[in-house]
């Protein structure tokens, strides 16, 4: 098998960083490379000049030609040379012979390698040259020398494309195989020099030097050859990796352990193992059968990519181009009023080598497919050019000058197009196109394809112009034929031509198994970067509700890219972005329940959101996916009721709900645009309300094709570039049919779109049958009481509710939809409660109320909701995911035994590797002093068993280790290396002491406070009480916390206690006193919000800035002090003095926020909802510094777990303490510190109650109203 362990192989899956920078010896090695296009060029363009020089056509016809006079002696000028016959033997047999010699090469290639192979070419081209050389007018012995060269050029034509794509890096690859078609320029501009320095010779020597000449070109690449590295990608296919290696780092001018080279070595070995998969070994036949298995529409066929090759190879050879190089010079004397037709082929000649090097340029900016449309084009309107003035002003009787030059000027217009474009990109779309277990004859079949053709145009050719017996003397009219040729060429291009600027040949392989040519493009601009190794296989999984990704590889970027330089670069490199994730894997098994876990900015939301919006190569566009995405912080839960916010018209949020989940009104809509064209007087209206339809739903589909091309990435996203082109393009013929006369509508038509418009009609009212929808509804009133809303709620307008509210509304919306796939990115943040343990039971029994249940994928800050209702967790970290069956406390668990285990194991090894050690070393010391051999190999077979047992002894399983199934791969060792994983570091706050109080007493009292809102304007019934006779107490050192339902007056009870002020109206009865030295600070749950505003207003705004602004000057805090209360919150370095405000995350304002409480040590926080927004760690961390915090807390928060923590002082193993609650109080109470009180209330009904079973007895009584309420 490919890749065993002769050399260590790794790599990344990311195919954009598997390549090494450019280096000047690589452009070096691939330059000298295309040197092998001289022999194609040379040969091509000596033979034009030859075939018109006098004295080779007296050798061979025996008419006379005055050398002095410089004219034919008794035969007409237009018909002095060569039969027709003869040209098109002595032309045509060359191409025979490569033809041959293409097929055979492949073969070759493949047996001894590409350079042998090439070297070979030149030997056999060189016995060739000889024969044409020895001949003088021997037809044979000169057809045969051609036939033995185009062998000899076969060989070298075939595989250096193919030596020259597998060895040139890829950013320029285009570029250098373009150098191979400037050096078959090159070739034909020698030759013409050469012919053109001794045409006039009247000796043997005028023929015979430029066809010597080849010699010097043989013995250059031969030689040279031997200096040059075997293609990498050769010694992969034969399994000698270690070669490979060696071969890439000579080509890329990188050391062999490089990452360059083991990355793409490894992308290399692998793409060659799938590809052996795809295309397993076969017979000889059964290997050239290959090449032209699977039809030509389907994507990932083979023979799709060798009728690409060939077709290339046709329509460059059937435009004209070799007609004028290889019989330009007497379709030149033809046209009668050239004085000197061979200066005029040279002129041609050097035309075609400079248009060339523009496409070293042009092929990696413009890319392949447009330069060859743009040139088809070109080619098409200079060649019509030529015909008409040649079938009009510039025929040969005419003797018109100016239409010849004329005629001259298009057909150099004509060179210049196919120089630039169709003769390079040709070639360098042959070395491109094939996978590699059939590339070189994939490449074979398509460079003799090309001699082929050739063949037969050197064969007709001199038919279709030629003025003898048996000829079609078309004279300039042929250009009618080869302009309608290059139409050809042009939809070629356009309808089966890939794009492939800028991918490596794996990515090529990738990209033409998942688009088509118009589809495909190289280039991409989007926010989320993915790859993945999916990309490849395109897999139709049909259980959508599982994901099986490896290889995942996930970039954010926000590197604003315009349409200018889009075109220029394309995607954003990932060094450019944040890389979220790196080679991870990505698995979900149906119906499970997946908590996402990692710390603020690990990229969790982005996670989901590739997730929903199918991003990830390999999520089927088939799979349902319904997705909450988190809300922004001002939609954050306010504890207040659904009250009316905003405009009273619209649906309902039933009704709201269900058209989001079933999108039921769009449905009556178009039930209702239907029927009233049906039951018209006027029958045209059915078709049109049709094709009215029609059009809409094309317009919404164009809409997210349009949101598809902006945010997808790499090969996704250039589809979808692609894809909205052609959509446009469907809209508007839609739109032009839509507007078409009633009177060119045909019968036929008419009929069969009425009964199209009738069976729609029928599908769409199956879909709004009234029991399904009363189904529906009943569903939807399920899900919305759970979260809260109330018969009343429910018929009030969906526009009028407040932001949690609404969020609400969504989350009834993504749990009422059917789905196969579920995204709950922080559901949790607008839920009392109630709502939080519903949505925990709903989720939970999922599999009992549905049929399907959705694989479940959410992110949740609350501890106690996350542990309760996911299977499984997946952890984000180090840009890795890693998965665990159970929930939080249990992973927890289960790492700290785990870093037990290892540690046990570790020290234990250690200590029998020292004891191992020092006997090895004694036996050596007694072994060389004594001379004894048995001494030294004991020592020896100890060492080696100490290097083959040291390290994991159980698999990741916890089962029994084996090599060949645990440790895959090269490695240095036996064994997987002991690591012991370090304990995970928590986030650590630390909350400044509370000033002294110097004179005991309560800092907060309320005594039998009441509470009334003022009604609205006209209500003559005032509103209820919200608060009726509170009477509550906060004294130093005191945590008390308030448990409530949304709407219960939680927030009221707090404006009161932090003392601001009533609204306008309100009515407050009862006594409020404060403590006269107290400093109180207040978290509104609305901060963040504030906080945000506030940047907004202040786009420079920042952290250390807004703190110095506010901090006093009698605090005595200087910019060191104020930026470590910041980095005692979890704000550090540049983030408190660089990013503004507007830039920080939600969980940085809320550190912010503290940060703007603490500065004035308070002897008293009051606390609304402080976990929103803040990740697992940061909550503990919190969580952990308000419980030892002398000073007095009041907190309201529906977290539970956190509640637990700071208000009754429950400790976890993960806070690394020992010591319990009732220790600490018993040391406080024995004067080591000061007592606590730890209560929690209950505000229900406008009553303050104290709960005796604290958070678990409030838990408790919400779990009973939610038993009842779904019927458990």
């Amino acid at each position: 098998m490919v890749g065993a362990v002769l050399f260590p192989i790794e790599g990344t899956a990311d195919l954009r960083r598997v390549e090494a920078p450019v280096s000047f010896g690589a452009y070096l090695l691939c330059a000298f490379a295309a040197f092998g296009g001289i022999f194609f060029g040379y040969d091509t363009g000596w033979m034009s000049g030859v075939l018109g020089m006098p004295y080779f056509i007296t050798m061979y016809t025996g008419m006379q030609y005055d050398y002095e006079a410089g004219k034919p002696i008794g035969v007409d000028p237009t018909k002095f040379g060569l039969p027709s016959s003869t040209k098109s033997l002595m032309t045509s047999i060359l191409s025979c012979g490569t033809f041959l010699g293409s097929l055979v090469a492949g073969d070759v290639a493949d047996y001894i390698g590409r350079r042998p192979t090439i070297i070979s070419g030149c030997f056999v081209f060189c016995i060739g040259c000889s024969m044409q050389i020895a001949s003088t007018n021997q037809t044979a012995l000169f057809v045969m020398g051609r036939l033995i060269a185009g062998l000899g050029v076969g060989f070298i034509s075939a595989v250096i494309i193919l030596y020259m794509a597998e060895v040139a890096p890829r950013k320029v690859r285009g570029a250098l195989v373009a150098g191979y078609q400037f050096c078959i320029t090159v070739g034909i501009l020698l030759a013409n020099c050469v012919v053109y320095s001794t045409q006039a010779r009247n000796d043997p020597g005028s023929y015979r030097i430029p066809i010597g000449v080849q010699f010097i070109w043989a013995v250059i690449l031969g030689i040279g050859l031997f200096l040059l590295p075997e293609s990498p990608r050769y010694h992969v296919m034969k399994g000698m990796i270690k070669e490979a290696a060696k071969d890439l780092s000579r080509v890329r001018g990188q050391p062999v352990d490089s990452n360059y080279i083991k990355d793409e070595l490894a992308e290399i070995v692998a793409n060659h193992e799938y590809e052996m998969q795809v295309i397993p070994q076969m017979s000889y036949i059964g290997s050239w059968l290959a090449c032209f298995q699977g039809g030509f529409r389907r994507r990932g066929g083979n023979l799709r990519r060798t009728l690409i090759g060939c077709g290339s190879q046709l329509f460059q050879q059937i435009t004209g181009i070799n007609f004028i190089f290889y019989f330009g010079v007497t379709f030149f004397q033809q046209l009668g009023t050239i004085s000197d037709p061979f200066f005029m082929s040279l002129v041609t000649t050097l035309v075609n080598v400079v248009s060339t090097t523009i496409s070293f340029w042009a092929v990696e900016k413009i890319g392949r497919r447009p330069l060859l449309i743009y040139g088809g084009t070109g080619m098409v309107i200079s060649q019509l050019v030529v015909a008409v003035i040649g079938v009009t002003a510039g025929r040969p009787e005419e003797h018109n000058d100016a239409a010849v030059k004329t005629m001259i000027a298009f057909i150099c217009i004509f060179i210049f197009f196919f120089a630039s474009t169709w003769g390079p990109v040709g070639w360098i779309l042959v070395g491109e196109l094939f996978p590699l277990p059939i590339r070189s004859r994939g490449v074979g079949i398509s460079t003799a394809s090309n001699w082929l053709f050739n063949m037969i145009i050197a064969l007709v050719a001199p038919y279709m112009v030629g003025n003898d017996e048996h000829s079609a003397d078309l004279g300039p009219k042929v250009f009618f034929i080869w302009g309608a040729c290059c139409v050809g060429s042009t939809l070629f291009a356009y309808f089966c031509v890939p794009e492939m600027k800028g991918l490596t040949l794996e990515q090529i392989d990738q990209m033409m198994e998942e688009t088509s040519a118009r589809e495909s493009t190289s280039e991409s601009v989007a926010t989320i970067l993915v790859s993945c190794k999916q990309t490849r296989f395109d897999i139709k999984c049909p259980n959508y509700r599982e994901l099986d990704v490896e290889g995942l590889n996930i970039t954010v970027t926000s590197r604003p890219v315009d349409n200018g330089e889009a075109k220029g670069r394309g995607k954003a490199k990932a060094s450019e972005g944040t890389e979220i994730l790196s080679n991870a894997k990505l698995r979900l098994k149906a119906g499970g329940r997946y908590a996402l876990v990692g710390r603020n900015g690990t990229g969790k939301s982005t996670l989901m959101r590739a997730i929903a919006e199918k991003l990830i190569p390999g999520i089927p566009e088939e799979t349902r996916i319904s997705i909450l995405q988190q809300t922004s912080v001002k939609d954050v839960n306010a504890d207040d009721l659904p009250e009316t916010s905003g405009p009273s018209d619209g649906p309902s949020v039933l009704e709201e709900v269900i058209d989001k989940a079933t999108s039921k009104t769009e449905l009556e809509k178009e039930i209702n645009a239907l029927s009233t064209g049906l039951n018209s007087p006027f029958p045209h209206d059915a078709v049109f309300a049709l094709r009215k339809l029609r059009l809409d739903r094309m317009k919404k589909r164009l809409f997210v094709l349009d949101k598809d091309a902006r945010l997808r990435s790499g090969t996704r996203g250039l589809q979808a570039r692609k894809a909205l082109v052609e959509y446009e393009k469907q809209v508007a013929a839609a739109e032009a049919q839509l507007s078409q006369p009633p009177k060119e509508i045909s019968s036929e038509t008419l009929q069969a779109e009425t009964q199209e418009a009738a069976d729609l009609l029928g599908e769409l009212q199956a879909q709004v049958e009234p029991s399904r929808m009363a189904e529906v509804e009943g569903n939807a009133k399920k899900i919305l009481m759970g979260l809260g809303f109330k018969e009343g709620d429910m018929a009030k307008s969906a526009g009028s509710l407040s932001g949690g509210w609404r969020m609400r509304a969504a989350l009834a919306t993504a749990l009422l939809k059917e789905a196969d796939i579920l995204i709950l990115d922080e559901p949790t943040n607008f839920l009392d409660l109630f709502g939080i343990l519903w949505l925990q039971k709903w989720l939970q029994h999922m599999e009992d109320t549905l049929a399907t249940p959705p694989t479940l994928v959410f992110v949740s800050h609350d501890r106690d909701f996350a542990s309760s209702v996911c299977t499984d967790l997946i952890i984000l970290k180090d840009k890795e995911l890693t998965y665990f069956h159970g929930d939080l406390p249990s992973y927890e668990a289960a790492q700290a035994e785990k870093r037990i285990y290892l540690t046990k194991m570790k020290e234990a090894q250690d200590k029998q590797r020292a004891h191992m050690q020092e006997s090895i070393r004694q036996n050596l010391i007694q072994g060389r002093k004594n001379d004894d051999q048995n001494k030294i190999r004991q020592a020896k077979s100890r060492q080696k068993r100490l290097e083959d047992r040291m390290g994991m002894q159980v698999n990741e399983k916890g089962g029994r280790f084996k090599l060949n199934r645990d440790l895959v791969g090269w490695h240095t060792s036996s064994r997987a290396e002991i690591v012991v994983p370090q304990e995970e570091r928590g986030v650590t706050i630390v909350l400044p002491d509370p000033t002294e109080l110097r004179f005991p007493g309560s800092l907060i009292s309320l005594e039998k406070v009441s509470f009334r809102y003022a009604g609205e304007k006209g209500q003559k019934v005032r509103p209820p009480a919200t608060l009726i006779d509170v009477s509550l107490t906060v004294g130093m050192g005191d945590r008390i916390g308030i448990l409530g339902l949304n709407g219960a007056g939680k927030s009221t009870l707090i404006r009161l206690l932090v003392g601001d002020p009533a609204p306008a109206g309100a009515k407050v009865t009862g006594n409020v006193t404060t403590h006269p030295r107290l400093k109180l600070a207040y978290y509104s749950q609305h901060a963040v919000e504030a906080l945000q505003r506030l940047g907004q207003s202040d786009p420079s705004l920042t952290a250390l800035s807004l703190l110095t602004s506010e901090v006093s000057p009698d605090a005595g805090l200087d910019e060191s002090d104020i930026r470590g209360l910041l980095s005692s919150l979890g704000l550090r370095g540049n983030l408190v003095s660089s990013v503004p405000i507007r830039r920080l995350s939600g969980g940085q304002l809320v550190r912010l926020e503290l940060a703007r409480l603490l500065w004035r040590r308070p002897l008293c926080l009051v606390l609304d909802e402080v976990t929103t927004h803040l990740d697992y760690e940061t909550v503990t961390g919190l969580r952990k510094a308000l419980r030892e915090w002398e000073g007095a807390v009041v907190l309201v928060s529906h977290d539970r777990w956190f509640m637990r923590g700071v208000v009754e002082g429950e400790r976890d193993n993960e806070d690394g303490e020992e010591e319990q609650d009732e220790e600490e109080e018993e040391g406080r109470k024995d004067g080591e510190g000061v007592g606590r009180r730890r209560v929690v209330y209950k505000l229900a009904g406008g009553k303050l109650s104290l709960l005796e079973g604290g958070v678990r007895e409030f838990e408790e009584g919400m779990e009973r109203r939610v038993g009842r309420l779904i019927g458990d």
